[in-house]
């Protein structure tokens, strides 16, 4: 689930494959944020 430009995970081991592949970094979040204000990146329906 992407809350703002923070993907929230749903299961155990989507917690352990957010952690592992480092999804939330501050840096990736910052970059996540640039391409949603600039149209490149949306949520999946």
């Amino acid at each position: 689930m992407l809350r703002g430009a923070v993907i929230e995970p749903l299961t155990q081991i989507g917690e352990v494959t957010a952690r592992v592949l480092k999804i939330n970094l501050d840096k990736r979040v910052a970059e996540r944020k640039l391409l949603i204000a600039i149209g490149r990146f949306s949520a999946p329906i």
